[in-house]
């Protein structure tokens, strides 16, 4: 990857928009706010985040959309998931939540899966803070429990994955987590 693809991937938010040589009174801080502000929205990304963050990583530099996975952490890769109750685009709750798991070409190129789950069912979607960490329940699990247990299927629900006898995790016991599941698959 090139330093100016870097250069343009890492912004603070502070940079301020411009027209040629001359700066705008509006910055990407002002774009964040516009475009993510509604957190509900974005909890795919957040998930991303949320994990990367608990295993200590920069997360701007790990961030990339043109790999197969999510987080390069050491030699594992490791792919997110996420499904909440609650979602601005429908009032409706099902208690069904699906992660997707849908392989691809070349099979799943992960290592290990973290399935997180926002909320409770039966909660007030406008009572929910995707911000209040105890809110979330992570699942961790090696991809080849999910290649043994699932074959080709495309998605997983949460009572499979609820079967495969895999302990929720809490934010602060993610990283013990992921490096205890790390030692015991090498």
């Amino acid at each position: 990857m090139s330093d100016q693809w870097f250069k343009y991937s890492s912004y603070t938010g502070n940079e301020s928009f411009k027209d040629g040589p001359q700066k705008l009174d509006f910055n990407i801080l002002d774009f964040w706010r516009y475009a993510y502000s509604n957190l509900i929205d974005t909890e795919s990304e957040m998930a991303e985040f949320l994990v990367g963050h608990a295993l200590g990583l920069d997360i701007p530099t790990n961030k990339s959309y043109w790999t197969p996975f999510d987080i390069q952490y050491g030699d594992v890769k490791i792919e997110v998931k996420e499904t909440g109750y609650t979602h601005t685009w429908t009032r409706k709750q099902s208690k069904f939540r699906r992660f997707n798991i849908k392989p691809s070409n070349n099979g799943r190129q992960c290592d290990i899966y973290v399935f997180c789950l926002v909320g409770e069912y039966g909660e007030v979607p406008e009572l929910v803070d995707p911000l209040d960490l105890h809110i979330w329940k992570f699942f961790i699990v090696p991809r080849k429990v999910i290649d043994d247990s699932c074959g080709a299927e495309k998605s997983i629900s949460l009572e499979k994955l609820l079967s495969l006898g895999y302990e929720v995790t809490d934010y602060q016991n993610i990283k013990e987590t992921i490096d205890a599941l790390i030692c015991s698959i090498e």
